[in-house]
């Protein structure tokens, strides 16, 4: 019996059959017209697309040559410039409007390549525009030689007024050569005598030295106006204005005291000098032989001028390169614009491709549907049979599923419960260790805001509860010299970086404290760091103690120092005093002398031919003493003669000997002048200095110096340091041999250098050193002499060190003499570098 629903079923199949067939036809027509519009629509897309990237590339080479040309004039001093900002802002426009268009991905590398190009030829545009503000005004003081002529009036007016002052001279001479002209006698004399005192004055303070001077500073004012060497500028202000200058100054402080009433002949006319040359509110440093500029003068206008000429040529070079790149830029740009020609035609080759393609695929999928609507029609009823029985199934299987999930579900809500009791056990155990930890311990949100902290931390910031502090800004309680550098660590942490640094706080009630704090990245559980967990201790009890350290250490440092100085001070003393011995000798000679002097029998001769002032002639030929007289002021002025020649030897020995001692205590004001100074010194000299120092001593304790000196290259140290060490090394050599009591002392000095080092030894033929005082001659305090204090020795070695050597010694044993050598480096020593020591040295 035939069904009545299943053929329904099946004319409604058939008409659905038909529908998909007209259906099909329509999609193919319509499909067909589709794909023809999309061609043409995207041929006249392509066309207008390469119109357009032409006329951008041409565009692009337009722009930049523009701005070349315009940076360029800027450049150009004797250019009027106009500001390059416009073209180099059309460029740059430009091509952030053709990535704006969504190019082609292949244009994409080239056009963000010219973006950053345009980009830094901005900044490289504002550099030009600065530059030439600045240029400009040195350039036109340079043209229109404002500076300089204001040097050159100084000194024309310095020239005049010392011409008017030779002019007023000679007048004078003229004037009182006429009057010594007309006097007679006495005053003649008199006038006489003044015209030669003044023309030996005029001699000795001669203007032609001093026009010479002015001649010399005008050359190197002139020289300074042109000079082109940047590295010349500090050597003509330091090395040959400034001397000149202080010439200069000296010479008109003469000329001046001769004419108070000229202005030009006065210091100020120097000073004048100087601040035109090296500007306002300069500073001369004697100490250093240099002069530090101030605001404006010839010496800054030159300065600035060189400057602003040399970061042109780095402008011109820049440009060059960033143009060049623009050049490339620009032509991998035509290059991508050529590229995408070739692909949009070969894009509209596939398009046509594609569709016939498409109407060919969808021929054989209809006749495909067509025969499955078929089959479906066939089996349509079996298949729903079959699928709601399987589809009851299926609902069986799934009510047994829920069952078993919700048993599942009950077993997973105990296991939560239970991990949840232990968590909140977990999370009570760690508030506990942190509120017990003795530092501080806090978490710091990305915003600086406070998200927790420690009993102990809120303690270290001096907050009275948690609320004062949780919330706020940690940023607050930095000192503010230290803030930059904690925002830097806190961006660090933030970036997955673990800090450590140290700073200070200044607590809510006003205390400052320091601060180690040891800071890494908090992340939640997606891995993200979402703030800074960090541990701080309070560190300010060892800060005041290194500074307390510090502080006693440069105590020790000025106190070797002193008694450094002390031990040649008192070597000085000792040398003055011997000679004093010596001058005083003299003066007691002197005075015995004069005390029995013949020549007090010239008043004798004196009264007597004053009594006889009136007969004098027959006195002395008819009287018996008056006939004895002749022979006897004969005698008399042998006697005075012989006199007065041992009076000027012991006067001369005298002035020998004061002058020794004035050159000892220059030679001693010379070294203590300059401390903890690096100079270059020639070592043969600065022995020679330290012999003379003890010259005196050598001489009456009969101690013969020997002289070895090799090669003795120049050397690079603190000149006072090691004065201190050699004048010590001597001495006690000296000492020693006098100790000894033997009649050959001697004392050897010698020179040797080995590479980039020197030696220099001092050896005596003396009592010599116990082999078990070796180890213990450098050591503060000790001292085999009574009247010793155990801190020369000590301070040399100490000396030594910081310069860079070693201080060693060697000696055979007692009566066997010894020998220092002290170790040092040719150049100047660099602090934290080893220096070198041998075996069986001490190193210094």
């Amino acid at each position: 019996m035939t069904n009545p629903l299943q053929g329904e079923r099946i004319v409604r199949l058939v008409r659905v059959l038909v529908a998909v067939g007209l259906a099909i036809v329509v999609t193919t027509t319509g499909l067909v017209g589709w794909t023809l519009a999309r061609v043409r629509s995207e041929r006249a897309q392509a066309i207008a697309e390469l119109d357009k990237l032409d006329e951008a590339s041409q565009a692009l080479h337009e722009r930049a040559v523009q701005s070349r040309i315009e940076i360029q004039t800027m450049l150009d001093e004797s250019a009027a410039g106009t500001s390059p900002q416009s073209a180099v802002a059309d460029l740059e426009q430009l091509i952030r409007r053709q990535l704006d268009s969504r190019p082609d991905p292949a244009m994409v590398p080239s056009l963000q390549q010219l973006s950053a190009l345009a980009l830094r030829l901005a900044e490289f545009s504002g550099r030009t525009v600065a530059w030439r503000a600045g240029y400009s005004f040195v350039w036109e003081d340079l043209r229109q030689q404002r500076t300089m002529g204001k040097v050159r009036d100084l000194v024309t007016r310095l020239r005049s007024a010392v011409e008017a002052f030779e002019g007023r001279q000679r007048l004078n001479e003229a004037i009182k050569y006429r009057r010594w002209r007309r006097a007679t006698g006495e005053e003649a004399a008199r006038q006489a005598g003044e015209m030669l005192l003044e023309q030996a004055w005029r001699q000795s303070r001669d203007s032609a030295d001093f026009k010479n001077q002015l001649a010399e500073f005008t050359r190197l004012v002139e020289l300074l106006g042109g000079e082109e060497q940047f590295d010349n500028l500090t050597d003509l202000k330091d090395n040959k204005l400034k001397p000149v200058l202080d010439r200069l100054s000296r010479s008109i402080a003469a000329f001046g005291a001769q004419q108070p009433g000229e202005e030009s002949l006065k210091p100020q006319t120097i000073e004048d000098f100087k601040v035109a040359l090296f500007g306002e509110g300069y500073v001369s440093d004697d100490a250093h032989q240099n002069v530090q500029v101030g605001h404006g003068g010839l010496f800054t206008l030159r300065r600035d001028a060189l400057s602003f000429r040399r970061e042109r040529e780095t402008l011109k070079n820049e440009l060059a390169a960033v143009f060049q790149s623009i050049e490339s830029a620009n032509a991998s740009f035509a290059q991508s614009t050529q590229a995408r020609t070739t692909a949009l035609a070969e894009e509209m080759e596939r398009s046509l491709a594609a569709g016939c393609r498409q109407m060919v695929v969808f021929g054989g999928a209809c006749s495909v549907l067509f025969l499955w609507l078929a089959w479906m029609i066939s089996r349509g009823i079996n298949a729903q049979v079959n699928a709601l029985e399987q589809a009851r199934a299926e609902a069986e299987q799934g009510r047994s599923a829920m069952r078993q999930l919700m048993l599942e579900q009950q077993a997973n809500t105990s296991k939560l419960a239970v991990a949840h009791k232990e968590l909140k056990a977990s999370e009570y155990q760690m508030r506990m260790i942190l509120e017990s930890e003795p530092e501080c311990v806090k978490l710091v949100a990305a915003d600086g805001r406070l998200l927790e902290m420690n009993p102990a931390g809120l303690k270290m910031v001096e907050a009275g509860s948690r609320e004062e502090a949780v919330g706020k800004s940690v940023f607050s309680i930095i000192a503010p010299e230290y803030a930059a550098m904690f925002r830097s660590l806190h961006e660090a942490v933030l970036r997955g970086e673990s800090r450590t640094a140290e700073f200070e706080i200044i607590g809510l009630k006003g205390t400052r404290r320091w601060m180690e704090t040891h800071a890494c990245p908090m992340r939640d559980v997606e891995g993200k760091i979402f703030a800074q967990l960090a541990v701080t201790l309070d560190i300010t009890a060892r800060k005041n103690a290194e500074e307390k350290l510090t502080k006693a250490q440069k105590q020790l440092v000025e106190t070797s120092r002193m008694a450094g100085m002390a031990e040649v001070a008192t070597g000085v003393l000792h040398n003055v005093g011997n000679v004093l011995n010596s001058v005083n000798i003299s003066s007691m000679l002197i005075s015995e002398k004069l005390k029995k002097s013949k020549a007090a029998l010239l008043d004798k001769v004196a009264g007597m031919l004053r009594e006889h002032a009136s007969d004098l002639g027959t006195f002395l030929t008819t009287d018996a003493k008056g006939k004895q007289l002749p022979a006897f002021l004969d005698t008399l002025a042998e006697g005075v003669s012989a006199e007065r020649a041992e009076l000027l030897k012991e006067m001369t020995g005298l002035q020998r000997n004061i002058n020794h001692i004035k050159d000892i205590v220059s030679m001693q004001q010379g070294y203590a002048k300059v401390s903890a100074a690096t100079e270059t010194v020639k070592l043969d000299e600065l022995l020679e200095d330290t012999l003379r120092m003890n010259a005196t001593s050598f001489t009456r304790h009969d101690v013969r110096v020997i002289r070895d000196f090799g090669e003795t290259p120049p050397i690079d140290v603190d000149k006072h340091k090691l004065l201190q060490i050699l004048v010590n090394l001597v001495r006690n050599a000296k000492q020693a041999c006098h100790e000894s009591g033997r009649e050959d002392k001697e004392v050897t000095l010698r020179i040797v250098r080995e590479g980039e080092r020197v030696r220099i030894s001092v050896s005596d033929n003396g009592v010599g050193i116990l082999p078990e005082n070796l180890d213990r001659v450098f050591n503060h305090g000790f001292t085999t002499k009574k009247e010793g204090h155990g801190f020369g020795l000590h301070s040399g070695a100490n000396a030594a060190r910081e310069m860079g050597g070693s201080l060693a010694v060697r000696s055979d044993g007692p009566g066997r003499g010894a020998t220092f050598t002290l170790d040092l480096p040719l150049q100047p020593y660099e602090r934290g570098r080893a220096p070198v020591s041998s075996p069986g040295q001490l190193a210094a």
